[in-house]
């Protein structure tokens, strides 16, 4: 919020960067600390940084919200949201890795080497973890039943679950809105000019 990146720039001022900018080192691109980049840049006040490595994008992504899920100021329900996402990276993680030993597996039983994907094999993040989701709610320490209603919301409805991760309402009244959503469009779909029922039937 405002107030929050007020009172950042406000610290910075006083006590300077206390905490490393974290930066992916191949691309320099910065993970964490975007604020305190731009505060600490803008009035020229030394920056301590702090580089990771990273086999690809994928990997980069698990650890942003794998940081994120550290935050102690987010609310439960943005905890959830964050934990959402963290689950389907940590599955689309696990699958590119069955599949890299899968393939490696075929190369060795045909006698041949596949250096590329031996390499790519060692992940950074480890080995393939099964139950993605249980793993993020541990992580973001939520119940798998909230990160199953916040994936179901940010499915749902990309824009509501803006608004639930950046704190402006819950999930709850987020799921609320959705049924609101569903209903609506359940009834526009249905003709005006249906005829009426005038004759009884039989239902059984």
């Amino acid at each position: 919020s405002s107030a929050e990146y007020a009172g950042l720039e406000a610290s910075i001022k006083a006590e300077g960067c206390r905490d490393a900018i974290v930066y992916w080192i191949a691309p320099g691109i910065v993970l964490d600390g975007h604020n305190r980049t731009e505060i600490c840049e803008r009035l020229n006040i030394p920056l301590k940084t702090t580089g990771k490595d990273f086999a690809d994008r994928l990997e980069a992504m698990i650890w942003i919200r794998q940081n994120q899920a550290g935050r102690r100021h987010l609310t439960y329900d943005q905890r959830a949201m964050n934990a959402s996402a963290l689950a389907e990276l940590l599955g689309e993680h696990a699958k590119r890795e069955r599949a890299i030993l899968a393939v490696n597996t075929r190369e060795v039983k045909a006698g041949r080497k596949t250096p590329i994907l031996e390499a790519n094999a060692v992940s950074k993040i480890g080995a393939p973890k099964e139950k993605s989701r249980a793993n993020a709610a541990k992580t973001a320490g939520v119940s798998e039943r909230k990160v199953r209603q916040a994936s179901h919301v940010r499915h749902a409805a990309p824009d509501l679950a803006e608004k639930v991760t950046a704190g402006k309402i819950s999930l709850k009244a987020a799921e609320k809105e959705i049924g609101k959503r569903e209903k609506a469009a359940v009834q526009a779909s249905i003709p005006d000019n249906l005829p009426s029922i005038t004759e009884r039937y039989r239902l059984c």
